[in-house]
């Protein structure tokens, strides 16, 4: 249930992403305060998302199932022993070893942000120096100045701590964090890390705005940001360095650019009427989170699956079941060492070894065995050999005749009556073979709707034979 539920809020939050991005490049908003505030809206709902999920799958619409649904699922198969769950079982393994691994690399980055901030010594409220520091950090509130800082000049000094008292006032470092983690348990999917990196760039832009308003010393502030980011970096992972080499190109072209205008900061009052604007996509987003999960569970607590599970493989009569179904059958007939019944229903699992019950079920499905591999052949195996055969012999004249090199324009005009007489008995054939095929789709359909009512006296009389023998305590409760 974990995974289809990781993967539901994935998919929900990319399609709430690409959403914004499409609303943002429609609109034409450059402001980077507005874009920044919308990517940290579609990120806390990207992460809202698996704990709505979560609390929807707790809750249980009221269902009454009187009959089966119209659409009722009947499989009657044989599938080998290595089935798709379990050839893919070691997937949820691979996934929360990467998801611990960087969930691991953003621990260790906090736990050295923490000692290097403790260790610094206080320069200033909210400020310290570190001898281990070469640029300024900014961790949580505070501002981390390396030891150089004591020689700045006043308008250097002015312009960093511009620039990282804007990254504490906003809180980047707590929204960076939150996307860190969250690009380490959804790492496979590409909004995780869109998400850090466009977060990252545009809060960068924004504190740069914030470090020339009053000065207008772009040129200045642009060398003194390639200062920094030329210089050995203490790996930080969970500290919001000032420049690095990476992102730093980019920051000074914008400086640089003659058309360049740092725009003033954004209004409390624009910032709750934009959350205002966004609320009603988010909350529906939730909403349809909690419903689908919700659907979701009850779709799983009125499961049911009968199978009869042989060494080979399985033949199986349900009404709705997933591969974790077909693979704890699996396990258990393995277990046994024998052919087994399987009975699931209502998120309990049963197994009887019994011969005589293996083979009363195996009779209550052979009807619907037959019917599916009528069905079957009508699919694959219409060979038509009639019609078949007479369109290779005229294929076969057809190229003869092409292939033929005659000079005599009489035996010419003969080969050209010939050929017009064959394109119409190909015509002809192709239209038989067609009329032919509809019938096999007219009677393929019969048989699908012969198999779909007998599948469902089927299911009915298997589940309440089961059922009966359930509370007769006649079969092996296994959880």
């Amino acid at each position: 249930m974990m995974d289809s539920l990781l993967f539901e809020a994935s998919v929900r939050a990319t399609v709430l992403g690409v959403a914004a991005g499409v609303l943002l490049t429609l609109f034409r908003v450059r402001s980077a305060e507005v874009r920044h505030l919308v990517w940290t809206i579609v990120l806390g709902v990207a992460i809202a998302l698996p704990f709505v999920g979560l609390f929807g799958s707790s809750v249980r619409p009221a269902v009454l199932q009187v009959s089966l649904p119209e659409e009722v699922a009947t499989r009657v198969a044989m599938v080998p022993v290595a089935t798709v769950a379990e050839s893919f079982a070691w997937l949820p393994l691979v996934y929360a070893l990467v998801c611990g691994l960087l969930l691991l690399r953003v621990l260790v980055g906090l736990a050295m942000a923490w000692n290097l901030s403790r260790r610094a010594a206080v320069f200033a409220p909210g400020v310290r120096m570190s001898e281990e520091l070469r640029a300024p950090v900014t961790f949580g509130s505070t501002v981390l100045l390396p030891a150089s800082a004591e020689r700045w000049s006043a308008e250097t000094m002015a312009a960093v701590l511009r620039h990282e008292g804007e990254h504490c006032v906003r809180g980047d470092f707590y929204i960076l964090l939150a996307a860190k983690i969250y690009r380490a348990v959804f790492w496979l999917n590409p909004l995780a890390w869109f998400l850090h990196a466009r977060l990252a760039e545009l809060a960068e832009q924004i504190c740069d705005n914030a470090a020339v308003r009053e000065d207008r010393d772009c040129a200045g502030y642009a060398e003194l940001l390639v200062q920094f980011a030329s210089k050995p970096q203490l790996a930080t992972e969970c500290g919001v360095a000032m420049a690095r080499m990476s992102a730093v190109g980019r920051r000074v072209e914008r400086l640089l650019d003659a058309a360049f205008e740092p725009a003033q900061r954004m209004g409390r009052g624009a910032k709750l009427r934009l959350v205002a604007l966004a609320l009603p996509l988010c909350v529906l987003c939730l909403a349809a989170s909690v419903g689908w999960a919700a659907a979701a569970g009850a779709e799983s607590d009125n499961s049911s699956m009968i199978a009869v599970v042989e060494s080979k493989g399985y033949s199986a009569v349900a009404h709705s079941y997933d591969l974790d179904d077909v693979a704890k059958a699996r396990q258990a007939q393995k277990k046994a060492g024998t052919t087994i019944v399987w009975y699931a229903k209502d998120g309990k699992e049963y197994m009887s070894s019994d011969p005589a019950l293996i083979a009363q079920v195996r009779k209550a499905m052979a009807p619907q065995a037959e019917l599916g591999k009528m069905q079957e052949k009508l699919t694959f195996g219409a060979k038509l050999p009639e019609l078949n055969g007479e369109l290779a012999k005229l294929t076969a004249k057809l190229k003869a005749l092409q292939a033929s090199e005659v000079a005599k324009v009489e035996d010419l005009a003969r080969m050209q009556e010939s050929l017009s007489e064959m394109q119409a008995k190909l015509a002809e054939a192709h239209s038989r073979i067609g009329e032919t095929h509809e019938a096999f789709a007219r009677q393929q359909a019969e048989l699908a709707k012969k198999q779909e009512e007998m599948g469902r006296k089927a299911i009915a009389d298997l589940e309440a034979m089961m059922e009966r023998l359930a509370k007769d305590n006649k079969l092996k409760l296994v959880r």
